[in-house]
């Protein structure tokens, strides 16, 4: 039987800490910043002001990327969603968007790759999970394709996929070309 709490390492409660975790109502840089006023100056002559500058408020974007650098989640926007304007007005779509009206219809769509799968039953096919802000959709890539992007399929973590849509009653999914 195991008595006592378990103390908590330090890069662990620093990683709370720049989450936003230590408070529920402190802006998310104040947590992270030193003690108010000056800090100690050991050994240091007086005239050194080591006082801490303020620091701006955090935006969403900045929100988001200090979450997932220290959780590896992002519990607020998903990080598509910064970018969907910009991919609008490229013609790309949000994966939410696509339908049975979309069947067999070329699209662009983009996100984040979630997994990627090559099973030795699906004849040189790999299989890519793409997610943005509005759900998941399966990519499908046939070997020659995927051959010509390899380094590029095996490495990113977003891609902008461009291919065909494939609707059933039970899934849906873009065959990339």
């Amino acid at each position: 039987m195991v008595t006592g709490e378990t103390p908590t390492p330090e890069p662990a409660l620093a990683d709370v800490v720049e989450a936003g975790g230590a408070s529920a109502d402190a802006p998310r840089r104040a947590g992270v910043a030193a003690p108010e006023g000056p800090l100690p100056t050991v050994g240091m002559a007086p005239y050194v002001d080591l006082t801490t500058p303020p620091l701006p408020a955090m935006t969403d974007v900045e929100l988001t990327l200090a979450d997932l650098w220290a959780t590896k989640i992002s519990p607020g926007e998903h990080p598509i969603s910064h970018l969907r304007g910009a991919l609008e007005e490229q013609g790309i779509r949000p994966v939410g968007s696509l339908g049975e009206p979309d069947d067999t219809r070329r699209v662009r769509v983009a996100g984040l790759v979630t997994h990627r799968q090559r099973p030795g039953t699906a004849g040189g096919v790999t299989f890519l999970n793409l997610e943005d802000e509005t759900g998941m959709l399966n990519i499908v890539c046939a070997e020659p394709m995927w051959r010509q992007f390899r380094r590029v399929g095996r490495n990113a973590n977003a891609m902008v996929i461009r291919g065909r849509v494939e609707h059933t009653k039970t899934r849906r999914s873009v065959r990339a070309f």
